[in-house]
């Protein structure tokens, strides 16, 4: 599940190693410790983020499945704005993605447009699609593993 919030952008995902328990990704320090910093005194099973260079989202912090549902009612709570790409703007800890969220918002804007009136997706719509993935260079994580593999 993707969050996007005033206090940042989260992937949450199940914790594979820890039956019970989500892990609360983020790629930005601030992201993880707004959470963190405001919710770890009431959330008891809250863990202090920690970071991995190495992974896909380089912070992460475990909490178990009950405090995140609180957690999510939380965040939701908090919601006290008409347009969320402005409150973002105006959280100066939050600036960097403002860029980010307006290219989010045209991507599924762009996918609601390819939508047909009974939610299927035009064929035309599906073609460009597949053009812009099979053209796409390579990211840049993809030609890092690359090339260690030719080194080791």
């Amino acid at each position: 599940m993707w969050l996007a919030t005033t206090k940042g952008w989260f992937s949450v995902v199940i914790d594979n190693q820890r039956p019970g328990r989500m892990l609360v990704r983020a790629r930005c320090r601030a992201d993880i410790f707004n959470l963190y910093n405001e919710y770890h005194e009431t959330l008891a099973s809250m863990e202090e983020p920690t970071s991995d260079p190495s992974r896909d989202y380089r912070w992460r912090m475990s909490v178990s499945k009950e405090d995140f549902v609180k957690l999510a009612g939380r965040l939701a709570e908090a919601v006290t704005y008409s347009n969320f790409k402005s409150a973002v703007h105006d959280r100066k800890d939050q600036q960097n993605k403002s860029s980010a969220y307006v290219k989010v918002w045209q991507t599924m804007h762009d996918v609601q447009v390819d939508e047909n009136r009974d939610g299927s997706v035009r064929e035309e719509a599906w073609d460009k699609f597949m053009r812009k993935v099979d053209d796409r260079p390579p990211s840049k994580p993809a030609k890092q593993k690359k090339a260690r593999r030719r080194k080791g």
